[in-house]
């Protein structure tokens, strides 16, 4: 079963890849604790006869179900010169965070569906993917859907709703999917003060990596305002994150939406919040598409 196997890889120390059939995997069986000092993939979507990965039937996935009640699907520490493949997953309906990496490794994650996570939780950052590099690993993001990662209710909400990116020496994340993460449009807070708190980057923040974004798209994220200023933003950049590029991208029908107890002083902008530790410090926008974004709604 995928939980003795994952039972059985609580510590890998050599190259591993792990081969898992399409289909649903339920809480608790779908829950797993990793240390990796190696090279190690999971991938997901098989059949059953398969004997190359290139047979792999292209859109199918392995569906981790967290059925709203585990926590996280899988949390793994990766160390330095390793790196961790996560390919043709589905993170579904955690309770509170799909998948987390903490520690100095690399990450890739390829062809994932991150959706439904983290919705009745408070205070949680990246409710579909909180992952860390340490300010050594590198991470890629590509061909992926993070989708419904959000706060369905209540004041404490913070922010990365789709992934929360922090420390890589390098970040690309391309031709992948954002829609309708961050907070429920229809939600209430404790005395109707939706997200007081505010929210910081609905479908993606990075904080102290340089990031690449290109071929990416962002629609119906919507982002909880308060009285600070730092809150917003559909795509948050903060610190050190100068170097960055966004290419080729779509914003489009995102809200940043205030608390009805927030002050007036509210600057941030309704899809790309950057807020840079240094002021010589650039983020490069190029050949990308902004349309019907409302900030401070």
């Amino acid at each position: 079963s995928v939980a003795n196997l994952f039972a059985t890889l609580g510590t890998v120390d050599c190259p591993v890849e792990i081969w898992i059939a399409s289909g649903t995997v339920p809480a608790p069986s779908c829950t797993c604790t990793l240390t990796n000092s190696a090279t190690l993939a999971i991938r997901g979507g098989f059949a059953g006869t398969e004997t190359a990965l290139d047979e792999r039937q292209i859109g199918a996935l392995t569906v981790f179900d967290g059925e709203n009640t585990a926590k996280c699907m899988l949390k793994a520490t990766t160390y330095r010169d390793a790196e961790l493949t996560l390919d043709q997953l589905k993170f579904y309906r955690a309770k509170e965070n799909g998948f987390i990496q903490t520690g100095v490794g690399s990450l890739k994650i390829v062809d994932c569906v991150v959706e439904g996570n983290g919705k009745d939780a408070d205070r949680i950052f990246g409710r579909g993917m909180n992952v860390s590099g340490g300010g050594a690993g590198t991470l890629v993001v590509s061909n992926c859907v993070f989708k419904g990662n959000q706060r369905r209710s209540g004041v404490y909400t913070y922010g990365g709703f789709g992934i929360y990116v922090n420390s890589f020496s390098t970040a690309l994340v391309e031709d992948t999917l954002f829609v309708t993460n961050g907070y429920s449009i229809g939600a209430l807070g404790s005395g109707s003060n939706c997200g007081a708190d505010g929210g910081y980057g609905s479908a993606m923040r990075v904080i102290d990596t340089p990031v690449t974004v290109r071929r990416c798209r962002f629609a119906g994220n919507v982002t909880p305002l308060w009285n600070s200023g730092v809150s917003g933003g559909v795509l948050m950049l903060n610190g050190a994150c100068g170097g960055s590029l966004i290419d080729h991208c779509v914003f489009v029908g995102n809200t940043d939406r205030a608390s009805p107890q927030g002050a007036g002083d509210i600057n941030t902008g309704g899809a790309l919040a950057v807020r840079l530790s240094s002021a010589a410090g650039k983020v490069k926008v190029q050949n990308c598409t902004f349309a019907y974004n409302i900030a401070h709604g």
